[in-house]
């Protein structure tokens, strides 16, 4: 069954009704729980004596946090370097004179693995063009989470210096390729190496502490687990205690050479008159904030227990696969996939006490999960095909009587004692939101497509009639002056100069401009880019991109959502043909940008990095 036709069936209330069922899990789960507490408290004594010391910061309104501020002058600090000495060689008019620097951010839509290597192509692309310097933010979802969270982790230096040397987006492909030959890439089929060592440490230190402070789990903790073993390769026997937080310490972070990480989901939602829906989540190395009510908590606090605004218990902070888990999980694994990872996870080697608890609470999920099959494939079609799942997180709004636009919340929120969060693309596949937060005074916005509606920009459609129709914009396609059309290229800008637009931005637009790319093979632009492109023409010819055709490849070969064993020449065809587009419409998007901001007159950013509010 197609991703398009199976995501219409995955409405808010199926999801409420398979909250039910893992409702009824969790109430099982407290049984064995409660059988077992005393054996397991004395070993976690640290833990809890860790999480008193932490502060309890209560559920407050969105902002952009001081922590968040910093980096992102930092960033730009770099940022203004990189566009004095190579921006000219980006916008590709040495004489163009550009008196005030917009903020540019790119996002990465949803796709399973096809979006994680799109969105390294697309990167490696930008990267080329001289552009990724001047990149603030990226915003990520389902797929492409999965590359950003590895990437901003990884030890790869950065390149400023690329005359001749091997770029940092390239060094990080060229260690996936190697991830695919050693056969540790492959989601649906790996195999744990030293298994019983790194199942014991997903154990003792994921899945314990959170039996310890009482929070929900699920087999998507399995699942992130599998994540984590696949993905963060470069924490070595550090991956499965891999955090958000964690992100600042890594080898790049604290220097803003790379962009802001932003991670989104949604959450199932009621509203006061019970009408079923979507809260959208940004997740980011300082704050989880719920983008709809407004709210957020800091990102260590994130499954914590709250009442009223206030916390009442700091738990450990989440697992960043158990978060990957989340962010990349709609239609992503199949119920033989679930089965697989779960068994995989059976702690064997545990001494007596320990196995015998996660044995009875994994028999529980196995058991949890087959009711929820037989419940919904009646509904969604066989079993082989039905791909969902959730995650439980303690609910930081019970008892929260107002958002942080001062509106009430729903009763149905605040007698929640969980929320069910799942992947955006269930929603839409494009991560705009995080982007539009006013605060962040975001200028330009870069999409780079790799969902599986590319080639008729269903996901771009269903993105411009939610932000047209139900928050206040104008968005219209318009042509770059003097450029030929591309299929590959699309440029929105904002009609609406409204100044009650709750958006409203720091240049010429009341919101960003959104230079929309996608994956597709416009053979006649490419080849007529590759004649004044030597580099773009010896990749189309070393890649085979010419023969190269997205929709063929999303119906039967190797882009499916679903496929998760590429080999090496299909991954590199397909990251090629992502930074082939960014190259042939490099003077497209280099007009456009001239053309919107070249003339702004002499302004200094705010000494806060040039946020607003």
């Amino acid at each position: 069954m197609a991703r398009d036709a199976l995501a219409k069936k995955f409405s808010p209330a199926v999801f409420d009704e398979e909250q039910s069922m893992l409702v009824r899990f969790q109430s099982a789960y407290q049984d064995v729980r409660q059988t077992f507490i005393k054996e397991i408290i004395p070993a976690f004594k640290q833990y809890i004596e860790n999480s008193q010391k932490l502060s309890k910061v209560p559920v407050r309104v969105a902002t952009i946090p001081p922590e968040e501020r910093n980096f992102v002058s930092k960033r730009e600090s770099q940022g203004r370097l990189a566009y004095r000495q190579g921006f000219s060689k980006f916008i590709g008019d040495p004489k163009a004179i550009f008196k005030k620097q917009p903020r540019i951010a790119l996002a990465g839509t949803g796709g399973g693995y096809r979006a994680m290597i799109l969105t390294s192509g697309y990167l490696a692309g930008l990267e080329k063009i001289g552009a990724l310097d001047a990149i603030t933010y990226i915003s990520s979802l389902s797929g492409s989470t999965w590359f950003l969270a590895p990437w901003i982790m990884s030890d790869l230096p950065s390149s400023q210096d690329r005359a001749g040397k091997i770029s940092d987006i390239q060094k990080y492909q060229n260690e996936l390729d190697k991830k695919i030959k050693d056969g540790t890439f492959d989601l649906s089929s790996a195999m744990i190496k030293n298994r019983d060592a790194e199942i014991a440490t997903f154990i003792k230190k994921v899945l314990w502490p959170k039996i310890v402070f009482n929070q929900p789990i699920g087999w998507i903790d399995c699942y992130g687990a599998l994540l984590s073993y696949i993905l963060f390769y470069t924490q070595g026997a550090e991956r499965q205690v891999q955090h958000l937080s964690t992100q600042l310490n890594a080898h790049n972070i604290p220097l803003g050479s790379r962009p802001f990480p932003l991670y989104t989901s949604v959450s199932i939602h009621k509203d006061e008159n019970d009408k079923a829906g979507y809260n959208w989540y940004e997740f980011n190395p300082y704050a989880v904030t719920n983008i709809d009510l407004n709210l957020s908590i800091p990102a260590y606090e994130f499954g914590s227990l709250f009442a009223k605004g206030n916390i009442q218990e700091v738990a450990p902070e989440q697992s960043l696969g158990f978060l990957l888990g989340i962010f990349g999980s709609a239609l992503a694994i199949n119920f033989d996939d679930l089965t697989r990872i779960t068994e995989m996870f059976e702690p064997k080697s545990l001494d007596v006490g320990e196995g015998k608890i996660v044995n009875k609470i994994l028999d529980l999920l196995i058991k949890n999960i087959q009711k929820q099959v037989q419940n919904q494939t009646a509904k969604l079609g066989n079993a082989q095909y039905l791909r969902f799942m959730s995650a439980q997180v303690n609910n930081p709004f019970k008892e929260l009587a107002t958002d942080g636009r001062g509106k009430s919340t729903s009763a149905w929120l605040q007698k929640r004692e969980t929320l069910t969060l799942v992947d955006g693309g269930i929603e839409c596949n494009i991560p705009i939101l995080p982007l539009l937060r006013p605060e962040r005074n975001i200028d330009i916005i870069i999409i780079g497509e790799g969902s599986g509606n590319a080639p008729t920009a269903a996901e771009m459609g269903k993105l411009l009639k939610d932000l047209n129709d139900k928050r206040g914009y104008d968005y219209k396609r318009v042509a770059p002056a003097g450029e030929t059309l591309s299929s590959t290229l699309h440029i929105y800008k904002n009609m609406n100069k409204d100044a009650d637009l709750p958006y409203k931005h720091n240049l010429k637009n009341a919101a960003p401009l959104i230079i929309y790319v996608n994956f597709l093979n416009d053979k006649t632009f490419l080849a007529a880019a590759a004649k004044r492109n030597p580099a773009l023409q010896s990749m189309i010819t070393d890649y085979d991109l010419t023969n190269f055709d997205a929709k063929k490849c999303l119906d039967d070969s190797y882009c499916s959502t679903f496929n998760f064993a590429y080999t090496g020449a299909q991954f590199w065809q397909l990251a090629k043909m992502a930074e082939a587009n960014i190259l042939a419409n490099h003077a497209a998007i280099a007009d456009v940008i001239k053309d919107q901001f070249s003339e702004e007159p002499e302004e200094e950013l705010e000494e806060d990095g040039g946020f607003a509010g």
